[in-house]
């Protein structure tokens, strides 16, 4: 296990974590901030490049697939980069898949998977790494 991977950790996981209660008990609110990204182009853009630039130093600092909280860093990595070239290249794209995602009723479901996440991450950098 490398020093990196429980640095990010400490960092990711506690954020995670807070997302994940964020989007259980505040759904509605998350709800309104997909829904109001359209009118916000300069907080696209900008999160956009944060995005991209974030995930391009997770790239390039972390791309170890070894054991699962590796792997969970790398992943997250890749998808930072991905997300933030898609709001780059295609910002209307994201903004019709965020719609989608919301009418559909995943928000439990993601806020779960991202609250499990963020714990399993805090648990292993805090307490194991």
């Amino acid at each position: 296990m490398t020093d990196s991977t429980v640095f990010i950790a400490q960092m990711m996981g506690p954020i995670l974590f807070a997302v994940g209660i964020g989007v259980l008990v505040s759904k509605d609110y998350y709800l309104d901030v997909y829904r109001n990204l359209k009118n916000e182009t300069l907080a696209v853009l900008t999160a956009g490049i944060i995005a991209t630039a974030a995930g391009i130093v997770l790239v390039l600092n972390h791309n170890t697939w070894m054991t699962l909280p590796e792997m969970l860093v790398s992943l997250f990595g890749w998808i930072v980069l991905i997300k933030g070239l898609v709001l780059l290249v295609f910002p209307k794209a994201m903004e019709r898949v965020g719609a989608n995602f919301a009418k559909a009723g995943y928000m439990n479901a993601c806020g779960v998977v991202v609250l499990v996440v963020g714990a399993y991450l805090t648990w292993f950098a805090y307490l194991v790494g």
